[in-house]
């Protein structure tokens, strides 16, 4: 049973390290970048940044917690 559980947590410590990095492309400014938001309000923008770096960070703290 350890060894089950073991490859328990390494598949959901890869699966959530790949969730960070695949939401950290989607940062505004980062390397996804190529649309034109102009037409947001800054706020818009700045809470959808807020947001998805949140998320980021929640991804490797769990990631390192589990």
């Amino acid at each position: 049973m350890n060894d089950a559980k073991q490859k328990h947590g390494i598949f959901l410590t890869t699966s959530l390290l790949l969730s960070f990095a695949l939401l950290a492309s989607l940062v505004p400014g980062g390397p996804i970048q190529f649309g034109d938001f102009s037409h947001f309000k800054p706020a818009v923008l700045a809470s959808f940044n807020v947001f998805l770096t949140s998320l980021g960070i929640a991804s490797v703290v769990a990631a390192f917690l589990l």
